[in-house]
């Protein structure tokens, strides 16, 4: 199956991982250092016994290396790696030619030594799927080589050995577009993929990548994080809290039950929310999800704390048609806003902590240009 039949009658177009990529190329380079010609394309098994075609770009034999590229299709997803090139350089060797950064993988009974090549990444942190001291290859991908080059017929000989390495130019100009650098992998991508298949950027994948880095600043002993809604608030709430790296704020765009959820068990103890009024009022009204298009602001919590509050029945009246928060503010005092905010801010953390109830949760609320409005619980208690 070639990716056009996979994706017939999808949406959105599905594409391969740069582990597919990499298992593809090496099976190719391995079948011409077997002397085999074949067509340029490689049909590579994938977990779940999907079978797919993938195409050779280019591919050559010098000496006792062969070569072979896939280009990588990813579909419709937004994937920074889309149309690079994943090169595979393959040879045989002796079974103790690894070093300390390679791995090991057991093919048959035979061995593939697995290594990062250019602008493959270098994992320097704990905390992610590779261990510090390793090229960044990930498990499910370093299996998918050895497997598929045992169907094609590689792993027969104990003595023998294969070294497979994965190379990706312009690789570490691509990874400044990624997680990498924050996430301590240095000088290039990823090679990744559990199934093979890239699926088109989905709400799944957004809050799979903030688990990933709640986990690997938790692995650094980092127990304090901050949760921004963006780059503003983040940049803010940094300026107002040095104590907090930058390497301790994650963003996290609308995912904010998912976010705080994902900090059981990690070892984080304390979570800062940074966050405008327009998502504080969505926190107080309980929406686990925040994006506009999926929550639309409905002013009657709005309305009920101010007609509590004594404001005016004209002023509710203005308030109940509001579609902002910032619109409803314009028919309050700078008081009664700011007495709105506080307690919205109380109804926010209390379900922020039916959320997670095990991690001490503060609320850092700021303007549209990133003004300091208020903080909760207050600092010192305060």
């Amino acid at each position: 199956m070639n990716l056009d039949e996979l994706n017939r009658n999808e949406k959105l177009r599905r594409g391969i991982t740069t582990g597919t990529c990499a298992a593809a190329a090496a099976v190719y380079a391995y079948s011409l250092l077997s002397g085999r010609n074949q067509k340029p394309v490689v049909n590579i098994l994938l977990p779940g016994n999907l079978k797919i075609e993938v195409p050779i770009k280019t591919s050559e034999v010098r000496g006792n290396t062969a070569a072979a590229a896939v280009e990588k299709d990813a579909g419709d997803d937004p994937d920074v790696t889309h149309k690079s090139s994943i090169i595979v350089k393959a040879s045989f060797c002796d079974k103790n030619t690894p070093d300390e950064k390679d791995y090991l993988e057991t093919c048959g009974i035979s061995s593939v030594i697995i290594r990062g090549g250019e602008g493959v990444g270098f994992c320097t942190r704990p905390g992610l799927d590779v261990p510090p001291g390793k090229y960044a290859i990930n498990p499910a991908p370093r299996r998918l080589i050895a497997e598929n080059l045992a169907n094609a017929g590689f792993g027969k000989n104990p003595e023998k050995a294969l070294l497979i390495e994965i190379n990706v130019p312009g690789g570490e100009q691509i990874a400044r577009k990624t997680l990498n650098p924050k996430l301590g992998v240095t000088g290039g991508i990823s090679i990744l993929g559990v199934s093979g298949i890239v699926e088109p950027f989905s709400n799944e994948a957004y809050i799979h990548s903030i688990r990933l880095q709640i986990r690997a600043i938790a692995a650094q002993g980092i127990t304090r994080i901050a949760l921004s809604t963006g780059t503003r608030s983040q940049n803010s709430f940094l300026r107002d809290n040095p104590d907090f790296s930058r390497e301790s704020c994650i963003r996290i765009g609308d995912f904010i039950a998912d976010s705080i959820r994902a900090v059981n068990g990690t070892g984080v103890t304390g979570v800062a929310v940074a966050c405008m009024p327009g998502k504080l009022y969505k926190y107080a009204c309980g929406h686990e999800y925040t994006h506009a298009h999926k929550v639309k602001l409905e002013p009657g919590l709005m309305a009920e704390i101010l007609s509590k509050a004594g404001v005016e029945g004209d002023i509710i009246g203005r308030i109940l048609l509001a579609d902002t928060v910032k619109e409803a503010a314009e028919n309050l005092t700078e008081n009664q806003y700011l007495d709105l905010l506080k307690k919205l801010a109380v109804m926010a953390l209390r379900n922020m902590q039916k959320w997670n109830p095990e991690t001490d949760i503060s609320l850092h609320v700021y303007d549209s240009e990133g003004e300091f409005i208020l903080q909760y619980p207050e600092k010192d208690g305060k």
